[in-house]
């Protein structure tokens, strides 16, 4: 419905003629424990995880990423305090991904300030199993907050890597917020 919205809000288009289809939700994982702090999510490339890897490279505490990556980033950061769940080119079983994203307190998603028009299956699936967006303020960012799902969202990629070390207890933050999306 945001998606809608928002192609209807910059294209004229008349909302009642869009197709669409929503992404289903996948039922939480049945993983109890909550172990992984924080960790990023989805398929790592490009400029933005490079930047985010070189800043956890600094702090040089235990992270991991859960989904593929690219060979670049992994040959740049395989000896790093990162740990990387899936080599490249390869994508970690449906099951064992679940798994870790249900353990994530914290889950990690680099997209730009333009990303208006779509979401992504990792972010919901992340969703499903409560795992609070931390993500580079945008649209769908700006949606979640107004349907009052955990999502803390920074002005740029600094203030998000600034904020890593120091963030909020997450009990209290599901408290103050509801992640139940389905």
């Amino acid at each position: 419905e945001h998606i809608k919205k928002g192609i209807s809000e910059v294209h004229y288009i008349n909302p009642d003629e869009l197709k669409y289809i929503n992404h289903p939700i996948v039922p939480m994982f049945s993983n109890k424990e909550k172990d992984i702090d924080c960790a990023s999510i989805g398929y790592a490339n490009g400029k933005a995880y490079d930047e985010l890897f070189e800043s956890i490279s600094k702090l040089d505490k235990p992270f991991i990423h859960i989904g593929m990556v690219s060979n670049v980033l992994y040959e740049k950061y395989k000896s790093s305090c990162i740990k990387f769940h899936a080599m490249p080119g390869n994508a970690l079983s449906y099951d064992r991904y679940l798994s870790l994203i249900s353990r994530t307190k914290y889950g990690i998603f680099m997209y730009a300030h333009d990303y208006s028009f779509t979401t992504s299956g990792a972010m919901l699936d992340a969703m499903s199993n409560n795992t609070v967006i931390l993500t580079i303020a945008n649209t769908f960012a700006a949606y979640l907050d107004s349907i009052d799902y955990p999502v803390l969202s920074f002005d740029s990629s600094e203030k998000l890597f600034e904020q890593i070390d120091n963030l909020p207890d997450y009990d209290d933050l599901l408290k103050k917020h509801n992640p139940i999306i389905a």
